[in-house]
């Protein structure tokens, strides 16, 4: 979904350019006609492409900081991300006919706990909340 983003927003930015290039140097560009048409589309494609890059900015912003959160807990257990997940009484498993992941906790028969929408989202869940029970055991 990601690659297919970025290639949108690589044309759009292209045509973009390229609009931009024929009104700026186009000697017989006036405000008539179609003009007046290419200059609204190529005006609405600039804010489009603005508004979905500022989406995808803010995603990965999002991500920069899960990843941040993981780093600061791993480092603070002292483990690996591998060591956490096996020793952790928690798991997680893509549940089908969802898009996301179901977390569940190994110590309780029928242990779901809770639903997250990514693999990571379902690490950073399980380390997180492992690194709280080992504080609360101190």
């Amino acid at each position: 979904m990601m690659v297919i983003m970025r290639v949108f927003l690589s044309i759009l930015f292209f045509f973009e350019f390229v609009g931009v290039t024929v009104v700026v140097l186009s000697d017989k560009f006036d405000l008539s006609g179609m003009s007046v048409l290419l200059l609204s589309l190529l005006v609405v494609s600039i804010g489009v492409t603005s508004l979905l890059l500022a989406r995808e900015m803010s995603r990965w912003l999002a991500q920069r900081k899960k990843e941040r959160r993981l780093g600061r807990a791993l480092a603070i257990l002292s483990m690996s991300l591998e060591e956490v997940l096996a020793e952790a009484p928690y798991q997680y498993g893509h549940w089908q006919g969802e898009d996301g992941y179901r977390i569940f906790d190994t110590r309780v028969k029928d242990g779901y706990i809770d639903f997250v929408s990514s693999e990571s989202d379902a690490e950073l869940w399980i380390v997180e909340r492992y690194l709280a029970d080992k504080l609360g055991q101190a």
